[in-house]
C-alpha cells in the first residue's frame, strides 16, 4: 500500500479516523471530543467515556464504545476527531 493510498483510508469525509485501539484510549485519556458515522450519516459525537471488549454468546469479541450514555459497536462505526 502506498503512502497516498494509506493517507486517504484515514479520512472520512475529511475528518481523521481513529484507527486503532490505542487511538481511542489516547482520546479517553486527553478527553478529546470525537464524532461518530454510520457510513456517511452522523450519529453521534462527543467524549468517549470507556472502551470494552466483550464476548459475546457465540464465543465472538465485540469491541463496544460507550459516549454519552450511548454505546457504539466498533466494527459498525467510523470514529473520528471532531475539528
Amino acid at each position: 500500500m502506498t503512502l497516498k493510498r494509506k493517507r486517504l483510508n484515514s479520512r472520512h469525509l475529511g475528518f481523521r479516523k481513529l484507527l486503532t485501539d490505542l487511538h481511542i484510549h489516547t482520546v479517553i485519556i486527553e478527553r478529546t471530543k470525537v464524532l461518530v458515522f454510520q457510513n456517511v450519516k452522523m450519529i453521534g459525537s462527543g467524549r468517549i467515556e470507556a472502551f470494552e471488549r466483550i464476548v459475546v454468546d457465540n464465543g465472538d469479541q465485540e469491541d463496544i464504545v460507550f459516549m454519552g450514555g450511548e454505546r457504539y459497536f466498533k466494527r459498525n462505526c467510523i470514529f473520528v476527531y471532531a475539528k
